[in-house]
């Protein structure tokens, strides 16, 4: 998002795989990174066939590329800011150790 310091992380349903998995494959077709690009989400409403339950998937499109220098940039903040997330990313050892020292 234009004007902030941290990335902004996006959760969504497990239905977006597919369409997520498929965009980044294109991507990498064409040489380019997610980092590369703008893109624009969009959720659409499906339902299902048989039990009629409606349900989001993602629509994830291109809306627009990112010059170099601004690539080169973010490309560089990205290596600086990848260590700092996962040392905030909680692991399933550390929280089995946090449960066993609270009993």
């Amino acid at each position: 998002m234009p004007g902030n310091i941290l990335p902004v992380v996006i959760s969504l349903p497990p239905t977006s795989i597919g369409p997520i998995s498929k965009f980044n494959l294109q991507l990498a077709n064409k040489a380019l990174r997610y980092w590369h690009m703008i893109v624009e989400l969009t959720l659409d409403r499906v339902v299902t066939k048989v039990s009629n339950i409606p349900y989001s998937v993602v629509n994830i499109k291109p809306a627009g590329r990112l010059d170099p220098e601004m690539i080169e940039q973010l490309s560089a903040y990205r290596e600086q800011m990848i260590p700092i997330l996962n040392a905030t990313t909680p692991r399933a050892d550390e929280y089995a150790a946090a449960t066993e020292s609270a009993d």
